[in-house]
């Protein structure tokens, strides 16, 4: 079944056997010099992290809703001037509770 090995195929390497279980530190060769300690890494400077995402996005919303009560122009499209929200705010005074109880724009705006 199994192949049977020629004696000239397989090498077998055994340690001389020490009687003893004893710890026997390795002695240093003086003809090798030691590896130099590995150098600790070094990392850059600290460098302040600074969030631009959700200020981006605030500022994006603040513009589109600045542009959208522009274009909404509540005293000048509706005839009745005193229910607009904010009147003192001109052209960008908010449509009447009754229609958008969020002060914002009209529906079709």
């Amino acid at each position: 079944m199994g192949r049977v090995a020629a004696s000239s195929e397989i090498e077998i390497k055994v340690q001389e056997q020490r009687g003893d279980n004893t710890v026997r530190h390795l002695e240093p060769n003086p003809d090798v010099t030691p590896d130099p300690p590995p150098t600790p890494l070094t990392r850059p400077p600290y460098r302040r992290w600074t969030p631009w995402l959700v200020p981006a996005i605030v500022a994006a919303n603040l513009a589109l809703f600045a542009v959208t009560m522009y274009v909404n122009d509540c005293p000048k499209k509706n005839n009745y001037l005193g229910n607009c929200v904010g009147l003192f705010l001109g052209r960008f005074a908010f449509q009447p509770l009754k229609e958008n109880p969020l002060f914002g724009p009209s529906s079709s705006t």
